[in-house]
């Protein structure tokens, strides 16, 4: 409703989770939408901001909006089937209850209101208070500084890799909580999403998309994060309810690096990152040394692994076809803060 002359009504997509973004003068924006079968979403377009918003639940407008949609006296755009394919594996796992819990106050998704990305190292008074605002269910519209066009996501905090000595833990359990990190997603998963890792599974796809798409660079860092995190878990260790989240997660790494590499995605992210997200993807990335530290620990998979070993298998190819690394030949890099810490007993 309210859009400017010529834009299209509206476009007829498949039920599930949807990206609108528009591109600005100034600031690429973006929202997510949860369409259910059968039902019709209404977004406002804000001629001051430029950009989408949610339609309030009592705009009487955007509620005839919606029911004309539905009713089809609306024009709707057709979405092509073969994109529709990929989208789908790409937010298989983002819907309505996740859109609600870690998307911005507004649901607006905008860089440029983001709080800055780099400023990594936090007070102890400053951690208690993310996570009071995390245990927040209300999410206060007017005590939040982000309201005025988007802020940040509600992310899960993802723990790092342990690097010192003064943590309590002797040296044996220091190398063994980062050569295998199943213990930190455990936890994380127990915490945030009631033991459902696949809930997990689509904040991982949420940031992706919110990334490239919505060129936030907290989203990126976030992705990286929870990249690191999940490849360094020995799928050996992994319950039947893991190997299965650990299953779809590389099928998931699969789509995304194949849009990025293949299909020329990096050319949305070409304008935030200035080719650093390639850059990255270099000798000696975190993506590097994250998938050589999986492939030898799937190399000796037991059968149940099976579907993991031969996503893994394509995930290989994939980047020996599209960077030309080879991972026969590995070496971790003891300056990589991503690398595994191992002690000397």
């Amino acid at each position: 409703r309210g859009l400017p002359e010529g834009r299209p009504m509206g476009v007829h997509v498949p039920p599930g989770a949807h990206f609108v973004r528009v591109l600005g003068p100034a600031d690429v924006t973006g929202v997510f939408v949860d369409v259910a079968r059968g039902n019709a979403e209404a977004l406002v377009w804000d001629r001051d901001k430029e950009t989408y918003r949610v339609a309030q639940e009592d705009d009487e407008e955007a509620d005839r909006c919606v029911q004309a949609a539905k009713a089809g006296e609306l024009p709707l755009a057709p979405c092509e089937p073969e994109r529709c394919e990929v989208w789908r594996k790409l937010v298989s796992h983002v819907d309505q209850a996740l859109l609600d819990r870690i998307a911005p106050v507004g649901g607006t998704i905008c860089a440029s209101m983001e709080p800055d990305p780099f400023q990594t190292h936090k007070t102890k008074a400053e951690v208690r208070l993310d996570e009071q605002l995390e245990r927040n269910p209300t999410k206060d519209k007017d005590e939040d500084p982000c309201t005025s066009g988007g802020g940040k996501c509600f992310y899960t905090t993802v723990e790092r890799l342990v690097k010192g000595k003064d943590t309590g833990a002797d040296a044996s359990q220091l190398t063994k909580s980062n050569l295998n990190r199943i213990g930190q997603l455990v936890r994380l998963v127990d915490k945030h999403h009631q033991g459902e890792p696949c809930v997990f599974l689509g904040e991982f796809q949420f940031t992706f998309v919110a990334f490239l798409l919505g060129q936030s660079v907290l989203s990126f860092f976030h992705w990286k994060d929870i990249l690191t995190l999940v490849l360094n878990c020995d799928p050996i260790s992994m319950n039947e309810k893991y190997r299965l989240f650990l299953e779809e997660f590389v099928q998931t790494l699969n789509c995304q690096l194949h849009l990025v590499l293949e299909e020329g995605g990096e050319r949305d992210t070409a304008a935030l990152f200035e080719g650093g997200f390639m850059e990255e993807l270099l000798e000696g990335s975190f993506i590097r040394s994250s998938v050589a530290a999986f492939i030898e620990m799937i190399a000796d998979a037991p059968p149940e692994l099976a579907r993991v070993a031969d996503s893994t298998e394509k995930l290989r190819r994939l980047l020996k076809r599209a960077l030309g690394w080879d991972f026969s030949i590995t070496s971790l890099d003891d300056g990589d803060e991503f690398a595994p810490t191992v002690v000397q007993l």
